[in-house]
């Protein structure tokens, strides 16, 4: 839908004046006070004269109030003139005493008004505060004219006498507090603090998680093709159908507006759709509560340089707080950041002014602004919120920042993932968080979603990839999927040698776990996995730490079973190798060399209910198995224990 420009609202300029409007001449000059000197701009006296001439010159009542009054009656009358002459009759009326006889007396009624003598009223509004500065002071009076102006023309002398009465009182307290001093308003005041029931103050309102929060603005920061944009279409989904499709629980259903300012349409609906087909939604899902626009279509961008000048691009942000309040959007996602915008990147005054223009949007409209934003090269090091492209305000104007990075090499071998699927996922982290006490960061993976929309294997359909929820899987999760008969024969193993608890001792219990399993104990990823995997068994009480002197008489830490060394673990049957018994003496096991299994002369034989080993690990479970379990099936050991 096309975006809709509004006027602006009708506003005083920097001095507090609001603009004639071409009807001053209705009511009549202000009357200087007497012994006014135009050169000081000075009287001799305070009189109730001078206070009114200084109140109503400085607040522009007399343009004010005509201005006001015809906004009042410009959605009665469609023609000018036609709201002009009706307009002057009105006035006219007020001056003659047309309605009542006593209409020309309605401004000193007013100021005789037990209302109108002092500032006492105003300082009853604003759950008895008084009004917050004056600016919220002139916004009263400007409803307490229009309230006088509709009692008068409906004959109600003494509403519109009341009203009008408020405005004095109001008037007052604005040049108590320097709005109405010869000095002209005061540019900064400070408001005392009123001590407050904190149960009666307004909860945050959070809109989805802990990063999306109404009339706020929050930002996300990833580099190009690292998930960024995919993330949000999943988020939006989620809060467009109330579903926790990433783990998090919406709190009700949200209505979001995406505006993608590269691609085209055809691929926003495509990555919308096939988020759609993974996660099983329905038509009634989506429609009503989302909306997504291409910057192809239509123009986005809120703030531009002319010349030297940076401008606000008015019409398109008034455009964009329209369509939300008519929308009844929640949720704006702006991706990315950089095409809404015409002005220096990396000059900070400039993009304080473009953040500043969506932290308006947030506000006026009522919701919450998500910007999507590059990162700049890191050279293969991980991005933090500060690593935002061009310059740091955009980082500092929002109250939430969340970084995408992906999942790093040593990342993947600790959680077991292919080296050449670690590409597959990445990590959200909080990069500035300054409304929550902590939050940690969230794993993420892409699943590659065929949209049915190909014509055979010479014209195959459309592959997109689709964000879901990634679990890092713990120690116990990798220990788990290690086959029942492989860890039989490790803890027989540890129950017959001498294994040490320090990973630099010669006899290390790690380096039996490597030869159950297969692996080299001296590379790096497969001895951060043996530690993995015997901290988890010892855990799951399955291994237990012994001390005891060695052959020194020096204490040492040893990984035993946590029972006596059994014939029958798990169901299977070990004939023990080198020992036959627990109490025979024991040799230290020699570093292994890589490839090499059981050493020689030692042997197994699994029998029993394990005799068939389990079955391999589910290649659909929340988590990719780590490697050396996919190569480690019950059939790949021959009889005499080594691996094939």
């Amino acid at each position: 839908m096309p975006l809709t420009a509004t006027q602006p609202e009708f506003a005083p300029d920097d001095e507090g004046d609001y603009p004639p409007t071409g009807l001053e001449h209705f009511k009549g000059p202000i009357a200087e006070p007497p012994g006014w000197d135009p050169e000081t701009d000075e009287t001799p006296d305070a009189t109730p004269e001078s206070d009114e001439f200084y109140t109503r010159r400085q607040l522009g009542l007399e343009a004010y109030d005509a201005a006001r009054f015809e906004r009042f009656h410009e959605e009665r009358c469609a023609d000018r003139t036609a709201r002009q002459a009706e307009i002057k009759a009105a006035l006219q009326a007020f001056r003659t005493g047309g309605v009542t006889p006593a209409n020309d007396n309605l401004p000193a009624m007013a100021r005789a008004h037990p209302i109108g003598q002092d500032a006492k009223f105003a300082l009853s509004v604003g759950r008895g505060k008084g009004p917050r500065d004056i600016a919220t002071a002139r916004d009263y009076i400007s409803g307490y004219i229009e309230d006088a102006y509709k009692a008068l023309l409906a004959g109600d002398l003494n509403g519109a006498c009341e009203n009008l009465a408020k405005r004095y009182s109001m008037a007052r307290w604005i040049q108590q507090h320097g709005g109405g001093s010869s000095e002209g308003p005061k540019p900064v005041s400070a408001t005392p603090f009123v001590w407050i029931d904190p149960k009666t103050i307004p909860r945050r309102e959070w809109l989805y998680g802990s990063h999306y929060a109404r009339k706020y603005l929050s930002a996300t920061f990833g580099a190009g093709g690292g998930g960024k944009t995919a993330h949000s279409y999943t988020e939006a989904l989620a809060m467009a159908s109330g579903k926790p499709l990433l783990g998090e629980i919406p709190r009700e259903r949200r209505r979001v507006w995406t505006i993608n300012l590269e691609d085209p349409i055809e691929e926003i609906d495509r990555r919308v759709m096939a988020a759609a087909l993974h996660y099983s939604l329905r038509p009634d899902d989506i429609e009503g509560y989302l909306w997504t626009d291409s910057g192809r279509e239509q123009q986005f961008v809120v703030v531009r340089t002319e010349g030297r000048d940076i401008k606000v691009v008015e019409p398109v942000v008034a455009a964009l707080i329209a369509e939300i309040k008519e929308r009844q959007i929640d949720v704006l996602i702006v991706d990315p950041f950089v095409s809404t915008h015409s002005v220096p990147e990396n000059d900070n005054g400039a993009i304080q002014a473009v953040a500043a223009a969506w932290v308006r949007v947030a506000h006026e409209a009522n919701c919450s602004v998500e910007l999507v934003h590059h990162v700049r090269k890191s050279n293969g090091q991980e991005a933090t919120a500060d690593d935002g492209r061009g310059a740091g305000a955009l980082k500092d104007k929002a109250r939430s920042v969340r970084v995408v990075n992906g999942m790093t090499k040593e990342e993947a071998e600790k959680a077991g993932i292919p080296a050449d699927q670690a590409r597959r996922y990445f990590r959200v982290d909080f990069g500035k968080v300054n409304m929550v006490a902590s939050s940690s960061s969230a794993w993420r993976r892409f699943a590659s979603v065929s949209l049915g929309n190909g014509a055979g294997m010479l014209d195959p359909a459309d592959q997109i990839g689709v964000v879901e929820s990634w679990r890092w899987p713990s120690a116990q999760d990798i220990a788990g999927d290690v086959p029942e008969h492989l860890v039989a024969a490790v803890v027989s193993r540890l129950g017959s040698r001498e294994a040490r608890e320090h990973d630099q001792a010669n006899g290390w219990a790690g380096y039996i776990v490597a030869e159950v399993l297969g692996l080299d104990a001296d590379h790096k990823s497969d001895r951060a996995r043996i530690k993995t995997l015997l901290a988890a068994w010892l855990k799951q009480g399955l291994l237990k730490i012994e001390t005891r002197p060695d052959h020194q008489r020096r204490d040492r830490k040893y990984i035993v079973p946590a029972a006596p060394p059994p014939h029958w673990i798990g169901g299977a049957e070990v004939e023990q190798g080198g020992a036959t018994s627990p109490s025979e003496p024991c040799s230290t096991t020699p570093r292994p060399r890589k490839g090499v299994g059981v050493e020689q002369g030692e042997k197994e034989e699994i029998t029993g209910g394990a005799g068939g080993g389990a079955n391999p690990p589910d290649e659909d479970a929340d988590f990719t198995p780590p490697a050396f379990i996919q190569k480690s099936a019950p059939s790949a050991i021959h009889s005499n224990g080594a691996p094939r």
